[in-house]
């Protein structure tokens, strides 16, 4: 069944490196190119200086109702707007909140457009890492790093709309755990799926079931809320930086007991495929789905050390 799964996989990612070429081929036969982006030199310096500064923004340690946390890698485009548009919209509930910008390593100009903000809004918070990790390192940090008494996180596309920090707020008040889902009753999707997610994510989805874990209609959505407390037990075991982060959170989630939710979610909003390396990441992704399958084995062994967790992290957050 494994290797029936991996093949496929292998046989579409193949298909679509094939189809990408012939594209880039045709276009060079047309006298057309891509363009190249390249950053300014005023860019680059001001990417080297905050280098050198601290990774995170000192804030007062007071906690507030609602943590949202955005991962970030090269969102110099939209990043401004995104906080723009949320700060907003949490104005006008009655909750205090903060909004966590994780800045994954990125080469753009994120993160000097994120401390601008910061400077002026008391509620925005920057963390920022050198080197780029992945989403589910970015993820990590800006959780661990919230003090919401519920925090939730998003794709720094919106590629949800901000209404639905509303109805995971309202499930968080009977579970541990609510979980965006494209594929319920209630949800829609405004955008037609790239033919690449048409191909590749039945395949994901198949092998998740099968290799770690089933029940969930959704495992990938970018939208999750959690209670501070579940959030730190949970993503202080985290492994997996990549793709399959979401996998681990929900089998760790499992594994500890805590309640879980899924929420219809409207899709207006999908720029993740730019991100995916039709190259290596399908291998990625079926490697890191493999070590959080080993990883849950081992953790059930009767013989096994407990997992780390910080009882001191918990209570900050409880």
């Amino acid at each position: 069944m494994y290797f029936i799964l991996i093949s496929s996989w292998l046989g579409i990612v193949g298909f679509m490196r094939v189809s990408l070429f012939s594209q880039e081929f045709a276009m060079l036969l047309a006298g057309v190119t891509r363009p190249v982006r390249l950053s300014s030199p005023k860019a680059k310096a001001a990417s080297q200086v905050f280098l050198k500064k601290k990774d995170s923004d000192d804030v007062s340690t007071l906690p507030v109702k609602l943590s949202v946390v955005i991962p970030a890698f090269n969102e110099e485009a939209r990043i401004a707007s995104t906080i723009s548009h949320l700060s907003a919209y949490l104005d006008m509930q009655d909750k205090s909140y903060e909004i966590i910008i994780s800045d994954d390593g990125s080469n753009d100009q994120s993160s000097l457009l994120v401390r601008q903000i910061v400077a002026e809004n008391g509620n925005v918070r920057l963390i920022r890492e050198h080197r780029n990790q992945g989403k589910g390192a970015a993820v990590k940090r800006g959780i661990m790093a919230a003090r919401g008494e519920m925090i939730i996180f998003m794709d720094a596309d919106l590629s949800y709309p901000v209404e639905t920090i509303s109805l995971c707020i309202d499930a968080l008040q009977n579970y541990d755990i609510a979980i965006g889902s494209r594929n319920l009753p209630g949800s829609e999707i405004k955008i037609r799926p790239s033919l690449l997610r048409q191909l590749t994510g039945p395949l994901f989805k198949a092998a998740v079931s099968k290799l770690v874990i089933s029940g969930y209609s959704d495992t990938q959505c970018g939208f999750k809320g959690f209670r501070a407390g579940a959030a730190v037990k949970i993503f202080s075991n985290c492994s997996i930086n990549g793709f399959a982060f979401d996998v681990e959170v929900l089998a760790l989630a499992r594994m500890f007991g805590y309640s879980v939710t899924e929420v219809p979610v409207s899709l207006i909003l999908d720029s993740s495929d730019s991100k995916i390396n039709l190259t290596t990441d399908p291998l990625k992704m079926f490697s890191e789905l493999m070590q959080v399958r080993r990883k849950m084995k081992m953790i059930s062994r009767p013989d096994n050390e407990p997992l780390r967790f910080s009882e001191k992290q918990y209570e900050m957050k409880s």
